[in-house]
């Protein structure tokens, strides 16, 4: 099924003095959580991942346009057809991350991509949501995830008044971050 109209995507021009770096998002990663008493299992794996990521604070030095393109997914909505689909399941099951993160990281890298088409002369840096992911961007053939880069998320979002549940029950926002030294074209 497609999950499109679940999917809603915005995009936001942020200043530097909004987006929050620290060493220690970059160790978010080795934090357990359940079935990975261990943390993420990319972390020292994945190339898009810690430590081969590395920490990329003198990108807020390096460009001077800063965007957060991100969306926001319905949950709720989602959790309400799963059950509907499969009605002895728990919330939990019909909340899993499975049915729905790469339909929502899809339609995030496909808006990016449709951003760098109508600035493909201006140089784009991008930084994703999650576990990075593969674009085919003429200046990045990985993009790492903005976590792992050393970005507070939480704290970025806040700074930028964008709304967002710690544990969603309703909406869950998946962000990415477009750095550029000239003004770019978004829609």
């Amino acid at each position: 099924m497609n999950l499109n109209k679940f999917i809603q995507i915005n995009f936001i021009k942020v200043k530097k003095e909004d987006i929050e770096f620290t060493k220690k998002t970059r160790l978010w990663c080795k934090l357990p959580y359940p079935n990975h008493p261990r943390g993420c299992p990319n972390y020292n794996k994945n190339s898009l991942c810690p430590p081969s990521a590395k920490y990329m604070d003198y990108l807020l030095e390096y460009y001077s346009y800063f965007y957060l393109i991100y969306a926001i997914f319905n949950l709720k909505s989602q959790r309400e057809r799963m059950l509907t689909l499969h009605p002895n399941w728990s919330k939990k099951q019909a909340n899993c991350l499975l049915y729905w993160q790469n339909s929502v990281k899809k339609a995030l890298k496909e808006y990016i991509q449709k951003i760098t088409a109508k600035n493909v002369e201006k140089e784009i840096y991008i930084l994703s949501c999650g576990s990075g992911f593969k674009i085919n961007c003429s200046n990045q053939s990985e993009i790492y995830s903005m976590e792992a880069v050393g970005i507070n998320v939480i704290s970025t979002l806040k700074n930028v008044n964008i709304p967002f549940e710690i544990k969603p029950k309703n909406k869950v926002i998946l962000v990415s971050l477009l750095c550029s030294n000239e003004r770019l074209l978004l829609e």
